[in-house]
């Protein structure tokens, strides 16, 4: 690996010319094996005065975090490296190249996190100025906290959302390598050729694939949420942060209180859901051949094993941690609507019309509208039965598949929130 500095000049690594021209080939295979699932793009590491400055900081962002998550490797020789594949459709990856592992997020996904991120604390602002929110409430709280300075504070936030999502995704890809789902390729050897994009073998006959992959999907996600957690419980604030751009003072106050942490990270995970996509879906699509879950499941499923968690280890905090991942929920949902109505063309008399409505909403029922539209809403009781069905079988696989992934987990997954140990129908009785 070589250095390079970013535009603040501090000291980034980042792959050798021939690691990327290795991680090029392998993506290239993927891409010819399924031209409609994979497309890449062109894979850049960023500099400062080449590509714009978004992309610089996204690179440092994730660098700093594949040097994090490489101090856990059981192996110290293999290295973990990371770059941007240059392509509009938000999308992440993690795959095994010769000698070392990489992770990968597309231009497209961190440009789009910024703008939806952006419209999520606009919407915030907006609503303290025209709706009274409930006393205790991060939103509330925050507002109240920050009255002077207010604007920076704001952007403050927009930006630990940004990196938290961020870290949520890289955190996703990096519990495929912690939890094994990948197999480990060699220089002569494609893992893309020999044994698909997951480590799925023979001894995996009689398991459908289709399966085995959004049962790993659904682990991932785990290991997604720990690292994020994590990343925003732990960060190290400092008074020399406190400039125009930083966050010293308010990465204090979150860490302040458990639940504002919690509010933060299902916030910042529920953002990248959005931006991959989240939509509602029907039950039918579940048993559909594909490699993923519905991402809108996925993101339900994460507030609810998350939020029964704490719950658990804290009932005194588990009416308020209830209404705090509640609000998450909504907040994400409000600032899709304000995305959406800020779209709109102020001089078509239609687009005028449905804005002007939107306006004039009730914040709540047009999160909760959007929500529903997210397919974030609550189940009927019918659906969530067929749910709680539909994830209980895909533990069972993923039970079935993990001793033969154990051997290949680049490092010991932490202590997480595992979702096939959680029995959602007793813990929400």
């Amino acid at each position: 690996m070589v250095t390079a500095k970013d535009n603040r000049g501090h000291l980034i690594s980042e792959p050798t010319a021939e690691q990327l021209e290795i991680l090029r080939a392998e993506l290239r295979q993927l891409e010819e094996a399924d031209p409609k699932k994979f497309s890449f793009g062109h894979v850049i590491v960023p500099r400062s005065g080449i590509w714009q400055n978004e992309l610089v900081s996204a690179f440092a962002l994730g660098r700093a975090q594949c040097e994090s998550a490489s101090r856990y490797l059981r192996n110290p020789k293999r290295e973990l490296l990371f770059a941007i594949a240059q392509n509009d459709t938000p999308n992440a990856w993690a795959i095994s190249c010769g000698e070392f592992d990489a992770v990968l997020i597309t231009s497209g996904f961190w440009l789009k996190l910024r703008k939806r991120a952006a419209w999520l604390v606009e919407a915030m602002r907006v609503r303290a100025i025209k709706q009274a929110l409930p006393k205790d409430s991060f939103q509330a709280s925050f507002l109240n906290d920050f009255a002077n300075g207010l604007q920076g504070r704001l952007r403050q936030l927009h930006m630990i959302l940004v990196q938290t999502a961020t870290n949520y995704i890289l955190g996703h890809e990096f519990g495929h390598l912690a939890s094994g789902h990948l197999v480990f390729a060699t220089a002569s050897e494609s893992a893309v050729d020999k044994h698909g994009f997951h480590a799925i073998d023979s001894a995996a006959e009689g398991l459908s694939k289709s399966s085995m992959h959004q049962a790993m999907e659904l682990d991932a996600d785990v290991q997604g949420m720990a690292w994020a957690k994590n990343m925003i419980a732990t960060a190290r604030p400092s008074d020399e942060s406190e400039g125009v751009q930083g966050t010293g003072a308010l990465l204090r106050w979150i860490q302040a209180d458990p639940l504002r942490v919690n509010f933060v990270s299902l916030t910042g995970a529920l953002l990248a859901f959005g931006t991959l996509g989240a939509k509602g879906f029907s039950i039918g699509a579940l048993y559909k051949e594909r490699s993923h879950p519905p991402t809108s499941l996925r993101a339900k499923l994460l507030v609810d094993t998350q939020t029964i968690a704490t719950n658990a280890a804290r009932p005194d905090l588990a009416e308020r941690n209830s209404a705090y991942a509640k609000e998450a929920l909504l907040a994400a949902g409000l600032g899709v609507a304000y995305e959406f109505m800020n779209k709109l063309d102020k001089n078509h008399p239609e687009s005028a019309q449905v804005r002007t409505y939107l306006e004039q909403a009730d914040f709540d029922d047009l999160a909760e509208t959007t929500v529903e539209e997210m397919g974030l809403a609550a189940p009927t009781p019918k659906r969530r039965r067929m749910l709680d069905y539909y994830v209980t079988a895909l533990a069972l696989r993923w039970q079935a598949l993990s001793p033969q992934c154990a051997p290949r987990a680049r490092w010991q997954p932490g202590y997480t929130t595992p979702w096939t140990t959680i029995n959602l129908r007793q813990n929400r009785r």
